[in-house]
């Protein structure tokens, strides 16, 4: 294994994240020297360049951070991805960590495994301690009720047992927008844009028929991105403000998946009888009583979509 690896992280304010961020790829076994880490920073206005930069002169990984002057977390991708050197890109946000130490290394294998892949998704995994609504994501494996009830899991092709590890080949679909370590020569048609969004490059990935991916068992990480009910509901309205801006001039999977569907599925959630059952079925099920918060967050989400749509409706505000 000797493709060199290119983190992204996009930042801003992320002073109390990033040190965790960075501890886990510098745990990491892989070599050192194949890695390489790109601070994508909206000028952030706390310390988080002073906490990279400090980092950066401790530890033996090449750290660089370069300006996202559009603020948005998509124009601050492809600013870094410019930037990039790897033969392999990890798009990482400041509040994820990997957890196993050779997890990079797994993934970094799977490409070898399977040559055919364009990426490698990962495993989510409980927070100890975390926050109820953090966990509860983890568990329904979509950051986002809504998404998750119009998203389309992927195809298992094949498993294989190599060095003691089991990979699996899956074919994904334009309604599957989440992906984690990207081959470049993939990706290389997007990098030059203006923004690279993820949910985009998966859906013409997946219409070009280049839509195999790889898991690996047993390598995940966690992601500390919802601490609170009132962080999950401004995440969704950031949500909803970038895809009213987006649709106005391209596809989005979302669009591709039927607009009939996504405002069927808003409208179940709404009426909180389908979510509330549905929740309690799995609650019951897989015996998680997480699946129990399954109901008001579907309800909360829906609405807080709802408002930010009607808003931009009104104003013509754009996310930006």
């Amino acid at each position: 294994m000797n493709e060199r690896v290119s983190f992204v992280l996009p930042s801003l304010n992320e002073e109390k994240n990033i040190v965790r961020c960075l501890n886990s790829i510098g745990k990491q076994t892989y070599p050192h020297d194949r890695i390489e880490i790109i601070v994508s920073d909206a000028h952030s206005t706390d310390r988080t360049r002073e906490v990279v930069d400090a980092w950066a002169g401790e530890h033996d990984i090449e750290v660089r951070i370069v300006d996202n002057d559009r603020i948005i977390t998509e124009f601050g991708n492809a600013v870094a991805l410019k930037q990039a050197r790897g033969d392999l890109i990890w798009i990482m946000g400041c509040d994820a960590e990997i957890v196993e130490e050779g997890c990079l290394e797994a993934y970094v294998k799977a490409f070898d495994v399977f040559p055919d892949i364009v990426g490698v998704e990962r495993k989510k995994y409980k927070i100890p301690g975390g926050s109820l609504i953090n966990n509860y994501i983890t568990v329904a494996d979509w950051g986002d009720p809504l998404a998750r009830e119009i998203g389309r899991e992927p195809t298992l092709l094949e498993v294989r047992q190599v060095d003691g590890r089991t990979y699996r080949r899956l074919r994904f679909y334009p309604e599957f927008p989440k992906l984690l370590l990207y081959k470049r020569s993939a990706i290389a048609r997007y990098i030059d844009a203006e923004q690279f969004t993820e949910g985009l490059v998966m859906l013409d990935l997946a219409k070009r028929g280049e839509n195999i991916m790889a898991r690996v068992d047993g390598y995940g990480y966690r992601h500390h991105h919802a601490t609170s009910f009132a962080a999950f509901l401004r995440k969704r309205a950031k949500i909803a403000r970038k895809h009213m801006t987006r649709v106005q001039t391209e596809a989005s999977w979302v669009n591709h998946s039927g607009g009939k569907r996504l405002y069927w599925a808003a409208f179940l959630h709404l009426t909180v009888v389908y979510p509330l059952v549905y929740s309690l079925i799995r609650a019951v099920r897989e015996r998680e009583p997480l699946w129990l918060l399954h109901a008001p967050l579907c309800f909360s989400g829906a609405a807080a979509y709802a408002v930010n749509w009607l808003y931009i409706k009104i104003t013509r505000r754009k996310a930006w």
